[in-house]
C-alpha cells in the first residue's frame, strides 16, 4: 500500500529579530532587572524618575537623563554601569556618593532598526560602606519606535507539495521614498524577484527543491531606508 505523502506546512515569518523586546544590562554576579523584576521595599540607590519613557518616536538618537540619589544613611560607592545593550552609552561619575547625595547619569540610545515597543534597563552597580556585596539599581528606559515602513503580509505559508508564490509588500510610514533593493535568500527552494517599483518582492516556492534536512530559510530583505536596511525573513517547519 503507497502512502498519501504529509503534505507539510511551510509559515515563512517577517522577524525584526533582535530589535524589538527587553535588553537587560548586567554582570557577572550581579542581578539582572527589568520592570517586571519586584523592587526593593528600601532602595539605597534610587532614580528620578525611576523610569524614562520617551513615548512614540521615530528611529533615530534618543538622549535623557535622570538623578539618582543615595538614600542610605551611609556612603555609597559607584563601581561601575552596565549598559542596556550596545546601542547605549552612559556617562555617570564614578566614586563615592555621600547620604542624600545626587548625582546625574546621561544616557544616548540608538533606536535604528528598532521597531514597536522597546526597553532597555541601565544598571549602576554599587557597594556600601561596611558591606563588600555589589548590588545594582536599575533605570527602565521604554519607547514605541515608529519604522520608516511596514512590510505586509508579515506572514506566509506555503505547503510542502505545492508549487505557489506570494507577495511581500512594502509601504512607507513617513515618506514615499524607501524602496526594496533585494532580498537575498539562502534556501534553494525559495527564489524572489523585486518588482519595477521597487514596492513589492514576490516570494517563489519549489518543492521539488524542498529537502527536510534542511529545514531552515533565512533571507534578508535588503531597503534603501538608512534607519533599517535590513530585515530578517525565517520560516517555522511544521
Amino acid at each position: 500500500m503507497i502512502e498519501k505523502p504529509v503534505d507539510k506546512r511551510i509559515v515563512v515569518t517577517v522577524l525584526f529579530f533582535c530589535l524589538s523586546g527587553i535588553a537587560l544590562g548586567g554582570a557577572a554576579g550581579v542581578l539582572l532587572y527589568s520592570s517586571q523584576s519586584p523592587k526593593p521595599v528600601n532602595p539605597l540607590l534610587i532614580f528620578t524618575p525611576g523610569t524614562v519613557g520617551f513615548g512614540s518616536v521615530s528611529q533615530g538618537i534618543e538622549r535623557g537623563n535622570a538623578v539618582v540619589t543615595n538614600n542610605s544613611p551611609k556612603q555609597i560607592d559607584i563601581k561601575a554601569v552596565t549598559k542596556g545593550c550596545d546601542c547605549t552609552e552612559v556617562r555617570i561619575e564614578r566614586g563615592m556618593l555621600l547620604p542624600s547625595e545626587q548625582r546625574e547619569i546621561s544616557f544616548q540610545w540608538d533606536t535604528h532598526g528598532r521597531r514597536g515597543k522597546n526597553e532597555i534597563v541601565i544598571g549602576v552597580i554599587y557597594t556600601v560602606e561596611g558591606d563588600l556585596v555589589e548590588r545594582v539599581a536599575p533605570l527602565i528606559i521604554n519607547a514605541t519606535i515608529i519604522p520608516d515602513f511596514e512590510v505586509t503580509p508579515v506572514k506566509l505559508e506555503f505547503f510542502s507539495n505545492q508549487k505557489e508564490s506570494y507577495q511581500l509588500f512594502l509601504t512607507s510610514v513617513k515618506n514615499d521614498h524607501i524602496q526594496i533593493k533585494d532580498m537575498i535568500v539562502n534556501h534553494p527552494a525559495f527564489s524572489s524577484v523585486v518588482s519595477s517599483d521597487a514596492k513589492s518582492v514576490t516570494i517563489n516556492f519549489d518543492p521539488q527543491l524542498w529537502i527536510d534536512g534542511i529545514r531552515y530559510m533565512n533571507a534578508q530583505l535588503i531597503t534603501t531606508s538608512e534607519n533599517e536596511p535590513c530585515l530578517y525573513v525565517t520560516h517555522q517547519y511544521k
